[in-house]
């Protein structure tokens, strides 16, 4: 399933198809790179964001899952660096690292 970037949807589809635990078939859900990357231009189009940006923009387009979450840890670190909040940090670990093969 290709869908938008969306917890709303997400959870729905968790709920609608809870996968094998009820001895259903395991569904995957990919996200969609444009709506993600309109996300990401949203969050994080800011000129002092451009390196997490980048970063991120890079892993959505990796063919592997390890590449993909050594860009998003990249990006943490990035993040981390220039952000001294931590809030740019946890966005990506949880809307970026935990979603990674999606």
């Amino acid at each position: 399933m290709i869908m938008q970037l969306s917890s709303v949807h997400a959870r729905a589809i968790r709920l609608g198809f809870p996968g094998l635990n009820t001895g259903e078939q395991e569904i995957t859900h990919l996200l969609c790179s444009v709506h993600s990357n309109r996300t990401l231009l949203r969050r994080l189009g800011s000129d002092a964001n451009k390196p997490i940006y980048q970063l991120l923009k890079d892993a959505m387009y990796c063919f592997t899952e390890t590449k993909n979450r050594e860009l998003c840890e990249q990006a943490i670190q990035a993040a981390t660096a220039i952000d001294n909040t931590g809030n740019t940090a946890k966005y990506v670990q949880r809307y970026w690292l935990q979603t990674a093969s999606k």
